[in-house]
């Protein structure tokens, strides 16, 4: 007997409802919508036809095959087996006792096949429902339809707010359902109120937001659910669910929605939660068929969370629907760091690891993808840190091209490209990366700086005129030296944000880093930050050595950038500006008349940074050629790169590294330091990467 049947003997196959079998020249098709497989063999169609109907989960294999011969037995456990692989079936357990009589039995014999489609034991998942009081809060059309909703499919304790929610519930349950009014209400509904709803629907109306927020801020009970529906400008929300403990409210999906989209929609929101007296009327109120499509959804969410049936689309997630369209789409959610209710304190920052040697795994093509698609919570239209990809458009050669879509709350978008020379998938993440460092740029998360700190603003090597802003917030930062704590500006930490509008600091991106850990950002931010300080130094009038392209291409990946850029009628000039760093640092620039487009790299290995700079050059000319506004933030803005002269022309150094504890040293001997500051936020976080700033002081003379 074969080892698959012996398996496959003792279970009850149940097989799915969506599953189909067609006959075919040389067997059997099964399939559903999604997918399918073939038995091949002259009485696969027969087989079929005998054995699907018995495949209802209360037979085991055993006792349908019986006294069959052993190839029989062995056929029929390789199919089941199959159908068990590809989610076509499942082994359900022996049926319990009834745990519904037999009248909700009868009444609701479509919940519960529809319950028994998708799990195991529907009868007491669906008793479980019956066994909810579920509270709908409202009293327009959405309500209507959610307290209807609920009676109809199950719900046998129904609480409503009086008028014509009731009325219309009472006429939907009959005698099916116990309706009652919540009485004595005044303003908003209270925990007090519920205090026996095991769920809370907040079903629309102008005062949606008003009642979300103060069930909210009064804190979810234990057990209890909390899914709410709401407008936003154009949109109609439902989530998410909340629950006591649990991550990502309906404060962080206003937040997320304000800081993407138009930030105008959020004023009549918060106004409603704000201030007394009658709720703003919302700008744009759901038509009836909208009204009872979202009413509807909100009490099938009820239904899914409560028996199990499905994963609740409002469980870690909003439901966005576009009032004019109707489009819809479920977006994760992801907690905001500035949420008053679910966002936690920085984790503690590891400055010991950036010394040692960055680790470079070798990576399959499959494995690059999957590390790129464990980001994906970072990008969601509505409620991601960022839109999206903006790529799928380009041409993706010479360079491979990533570009990351960043909204902002004036509606404004832009476009954070990266590159890379083998993967659409590497330059994705290293467009990820850059567009991390921005928006920290923007709004850095930190810890607050603690009144015993040093504090460290004009030896900062991107201080102009700290004095502008020694009167805000200071932040912890972590030298990476000593591993003492000091106090720095935000506006330092949080150049290209608010903090810094005086701009008592270079609003500059150098010196940010993201990472998967804190060694890799820290380092990535050290580098950012070694390589302004020598562009600095280089504007100061400190030397410039240019380097021989001919010398370059000994190195397989520098020929072909330098072909590339050939190809791309561009002719470029490589610089070396290592003489005012610790690290290697060189600059490619193109040399056509006027400004010209140019990029610079630091590295431990002079290569590597060669290779960095002509990479994102020419990626730069190759997407401005495809007419791609680049929203990267410039190192230097204002820097024509054309006003540097080389003193002398040299041969590439393709073999000059150093290491990082090297870097350290160095640092020490120049008597500089630099800090370190976490600026991500857990949302960050939950996307991979730990961000950092890295603010360098300068050389002690």
């Amino acid at each position: 007997m074969s080892t698959s049947y012996e398996q496959i003997a003792p279970t009850r196959p149940r097989i799915r409802r969506d599953v189909i079998f067609t006959k075919t020249p040389d067997g059997v098709l099964f399939h559903n919508t999604s997918s399918g497989f073939r038995l091949t063999t002259a009485s696969g169609y027969r087989l079929a036809t005998l054995l699907v109907p018995y495949l209802d989960g209360t037979n085991r294999v055993a006792d349908l095959c019986g006294s069959l011969p052993d190839a029989q037995k062995a056929m029929i456990g390789e199919l089941i087996r199959t159908l068990y692989e590809r989610g076509f079936a499942r082994d359900t357990p022996e049926a319990g006792p009834d745990v519904i009589d037999a009248g909700d039995a009868e009444r609701f014999a479509a919940q519960i096949a529809y319950i028994d489609h998708y799990v195991d034991d529907a009868p007491a998942r669906f008793a479980r429902f019956r066994a909810t009081t579920v509270a709908v809060l409202g009293d327009d059309a959405v309500a209507v339809a959610s307290a209807k909703g609920l009676v109809r499919n199950g719900a046998a304790r129904v609480l409503v707010t009086p008028g014509p929610v009731a009325l219309a519930a009472k006429a939907e349950a009959g005698d099916g359902a116990e309706v009652v009014e919540l009485g004595a209400v005044t303003g908003e509904v209270t925990w007090a109120d519920l205090s026996d709803a095991d769920v809370v629907l907040v079903a629309g109306g102008d005062t949606a937001a008003r009642q979300t927020y103060a069930l909210l801020a009064a804190g979810v009970p234990d057990g209890a659910l909390l899914i709410p529906t709401w407008t936003y400008g154009e949109r109609a929300v439902v989530g998410p669910t909340m629950r006591r403990g649990g991550a990502g409210c309906w404060v962080c999906a206003v937040l997320r929605l304000t800081s993407t989209h138009d930030a105008a929609a959020a004023a009549p929101l918060w106004a409603g939660v704000t201030l007394p007296g009658p709720a703003p009327r919302s700008a744009r109120p759901l038509g009836r068929p909208l009204a009872s499509m979202v009413g509807n959804l909100l009490a099938y969410e009820a239904f899914r969370v409560v028996t199990g049936a499905l994963p609740g689309e409002t469980e870690g997630k909003v439901v966005v629907q576009n009032i004019e369209s109707l489009d819809v789409i479920a977006e994760p959610l992801l907690v905001h760091p500035r949420c008053p209710f679910c966002s936690a304190a920085p984790r503690e920052l590891d400055v010991t690891a950036w010394v040692e040697p960055a680790v470079v795994p070798d990576l399959s093509d499959e494995e690059v993808v999957a590390a790129l698609n464990a980001r994906q919570p970072l990008l969601q239209p509505h409620v991601g840190v960022f839109a999206g990809y903006a790529d799928d458009t380009l041409l993706q050669t010479p360079i491979k091209v990533g570009v990351v879509e960043v909204a902002s709350a004036t509606g404004a978008r832009r476009s954070v490209p990266a590159f890379d020379l083998h993967h659409v998938a590497g330059a994705r993440q290293r467009a990820l990366a850059a567009a991390v460092v921005g928006v920290t740029a923007r709004d850095a998360v930190t810890a607050p700086a603690g009144a015993e700190m040093e504090r460290v603003a004009e030896r900062l090597v991107t201080a102009v005129r700290p004095e502008l802003v020694e009167e805000g917030p200071w932040v912890a930062a972590t030298s990476l030296l000593s591993g003492d704590q000091v106090a720095v500006p935000l506006a330092a930490a949080e150049p290209l944000g608010a903090a810094n509008a005086t701009h008592g600091f270079e609003p500059t991106p150098a010196g940010g880093g993201a990472g998967d850990t804190a060694g890799a950002a820290v380092r990535a931010g050290l580098a950012g930050a070694l390589a302004y300080a020598a562009v600095q130094a280089t504007i100061r009038g400190g030397a410039v050595h240019g380097v021989a392209l001919d010398s370059l291409r000994t190195d397989v990946e520098l020929e072909f950038l330098l072909r590339s850029a050939r190809n791309l009628d561009v002719d470029v000039e490589v610089l070396d500006l290592s003489a005012h760093a610790p690290v290697p640092v060189v600059v490619a620039r193109t040399t056509a008349p006027g400004r010209p487009v140019w990029a610079v790299a630091a590295d431990v290995s002079w290569r590597d940074a060669a290779v960095a700079a002509l990479r994102d050059l020419v990626g730069r000319v190759q997407v401005a050629g495809a007419g791609l506004v680049d929203g990267d933030d410039p190192v230097l803005p204002e820097l024509d790169a054309g006003t540097f002269v080389a003193a002398t022309t040299t041969d590439a150094p393709l073999d000059r590294a150093t290491t990082w504890r090297e870097v350290r040293a160095a640092l020490e001997t120049a008597g500089q330091d630099a800090f370190a500051v976490q600026v991500g936020g857990v949302d960050v976080a939950a996307g991979g990467f730990v961000a950092v700033r890295v603010l360098l002081t300068a050389v002690r003379r």
